[in-house]
């Protein structure tokens, strides 16, 4: 008897810990990696991963608003504790089908964009670190 109640425990508590591995949302959980992305992987970005992203501008003259503004992105992902993807415009000089524009942070969730926030003509850091604070916080609430 002892020993079929163990086994029916342990079940139950395999059977707790799945449920709540499935229903966990890793877009939202992370250490603050910056995870670059390829072309060829944007579309199942978007569709089947999601999460938040932060797209550099094709032009060689934004280079140091991207610079800082993927700087205080990073402080603030590590800080809220979330990973973050990047897709090079620059770098990779192709078209992407995507529904972001150069220099805006977004989140994708089931194929869709979810929110998202323009950060091209901020110029300074705590404005950029406000915004992306405030898209991350509403993310988050917006899940629970």
């Amino acid at each position: 008897m002892p020993l079929k109640r163990l086994v029916s425990s342990c079940v139950c508590f395999f059977l707790v810990m799945l449920l709540v591995a499935c229903g966990s949302d890793n877009s939202l959980n992370g250490e603050g990696m910056i995870i670059e992305l390829k072309p060829s992987e944007v579309q199942d970005f978007v569709t089947e991963k999601g999460g938040f992203i932060y797209v550099k501008s094709a032009l060689e003259s934004d280079n140091e608003d991207d610079k800082m503004i993927m700087n205080e992105i990073k402080r603030i992902a590590e800080k809220k504790e979330i990973n973050f993807y990047v897709f090079d415009q620059q770098k990779h000089r192709k078209y992407i089908e995507i529904d972001l524009d150069s220099q805006a942070f977004g989140f994708y969730q089931d194929g869709t964009k979810k929110s998202d926030i323009e950060l091209s003509r901020i110029e300074k850091k705590d404005k950029v670190a406000q915004k992306v604070s405030t898209l991350i916080q509403k993310v988050k609430n917006n899940d629970n």
